[in-house]
């Protein structure tokens, strides 16, 4: 459900992008401007957030409950899902400095080109769709190894999980301080 929610954000965050390349393609730099832009930073704002949250929640608590508790059937999977995780970030911070970059762009101030506009809406729409395809086989690789393992626990293991606490978050990087 998580997933399917993501998923339908990520889509929408593809749709505004074909639409922001569509619109710069057109010439029409007051819509990408106005309508495409803000429309394309609430999703991606949104996206992030939800995104954010989905994945704090893996790898404080499911994960590190699966690796405890089902440590065989779960194996390595703990350390590449966080490897994906902060590669999925790290496309969205791409994501994110390309949209601020491209807000700078097409400000009313600025000659913003046909070709400038064309060039960053498109490499915008080929970060997004990377980052679709990206995300989906993550969610599949997760579905496959997690739901089976989920779904097939017994009621104590239930309240196990229930009862398991968030493990405290990594502390800060040199770079995050």
């Amino acid at each position: 459900e998580t997933h399917g929610r993501l998923l339908a954000l990520l889509r929408a965050l593809c749709d505004r992008s074909d639409a922001a390349d569509g619109a710069a393609r057109a010439g029409d730099a007051r819509r990408v401007r106005e309508e495409e832009l803000p429309a394309l930073r609430d999703t991606l704002d949104a996206l992030e957030l939800q995104l954010d949250a989905h994945s704090t929640l893996e790898d404080r608590k499911l994960f590190p409950f699966l690796h405890t508790h089902f440590r065989g059937a779960f194996g390595g999977a703990r350390e590449q899902f966080a490897r994906e995780h902060e590669a999925l970030d790290a496309t969205l911070a791409t994501l994110a400095d390309g949209l601020a970059e491209l807000e700078r762009l097409a400000a009313p101030s600025e000659a913003a080109t046909r070709n400038a506009l064309c060039e960053r809406t498109g490499a915008m729409r080929d970060t997004t769709a990377a980052l679709e395809r990206a995300m989906r086989a993550h969610f599949a690789a997760e579905e496959k190894q997690c739901v089976e393992l989920m779904l097939g626990m017994s009621d104590a293991q239930n309240d196990a999980y229930a009862a398991f606490r968030m493990v405290p978050p990594p502390p800060p990087t040199r770079s995050k301080l």
